[in-house]
């Protein structure tokens, strides 16, 4: 048999039902990605979907910031091409030393000396007193952030009023969608996805469109489905682009 394709079902036979364990959340994401990290991009690339299309559409001001929460390997920066040299400073936040040793060797052999990671946990990270950011993405790492409320909370923090943020992740719906364009799911879907990721602390909620419509005023958003390798499932995905609601003083800031 191909030795990538033994690799790769070993992989998923990992996501799928691989226990975490570790005392914090970090150690579980440790445990969970060391033994994915020298083969992580390859069975990504094919599992994670629409994230080209996201990075693609996604603003890269001159001298601008950007933050990556969960940026992992930082492949999903790939997706900027020649533009990622235009910004001043990129922040690739990440809890895995494992996954944040082969963004390193990335940023190293791209000459991305724009780039720094960080590892930090993402509902936490604050930047350099007086810096906003331009940009702010979630690519697949809201459903596996604890914290994910905190997390939106400290992005609206520290985006401009001009910035955006960019999510994508696995979707799943409430029985009744707050906007008549995210899509309804079936009570089948909104039980099966979530056990099925679960195992991995891939943690799917129903509120993570909702409260990104309360922090964020919506310019983009598309939903799709994306085929899981070796399978015949077809996991469904989103991908949202927001900037900051500002409220009244005295109000929620």
């Amino acid at each position: 048999m191909n030795q990538k394709f033994l690799e790769e079902l070993k992989l998923l036979y990992h996501i799928c039902f691989a226990k975490n364990r570790g005392e914090n959340h970090k150690e579980r994401m440790e445990n969970y990605f060391a033994p994915q990290a020298s083969a992580y991009d390859g069975f990504r690339k094919r599992l994670l979907h629409g994230r080209e299309a996201l990075y693609q559409n996604l603003p890269t001001p001159e001298n601008g910031i950007w933050i990556e929460l969960g940026g992992g390997t930082g492949q999903c920066l790939e997706y900027l091409g020649d533009r990622i040299r235009s910004l001043k400073k990129i922040y690739l936040v990440d809890l895995s030393p494992s996954l944040l040793k082969v963004a390193k060797e990335r940023c190293s052999a791209n000459e991305w000396t724009n780039v720094e990671c960080i590892e930090a946990d993402a509902s936490l990270f604050k930047l350099p007193e007086n810096e906003k950011a331009d940009v702010i993405t979630l690519c697949y790492s809201l459903s596996m952030i604890p914290s994910w409320f905190q997390t939106l909370d400290q992005c609206h923090k520290l985006l401009k009023d001009s910035g955006q943020i960019g999510v994508i992740d696995f979707y799943l719906s409430r029985k009744h969608p707050i906007k008549d364009h995210h899509p309804r799911q079936g009570v089948i879907s909104r039980i099966f996805w979530p056990l099925f990721f679960m195992g991995d602390d891939v943690i799917l909620n129903a509120d993570h469109l909702a409260y990104l419509d309360e922090r964020f005023l919506e310019l983009a958003f598309k939903s799709s489905k994306g085929k899981i390798p070796y399978t015949p499932l077809k996991a469904p995905y989103y991908q949202f682009v927001g900037q900051p609601k500002r409220y009244e003083e005295g109000a929620r800031v």
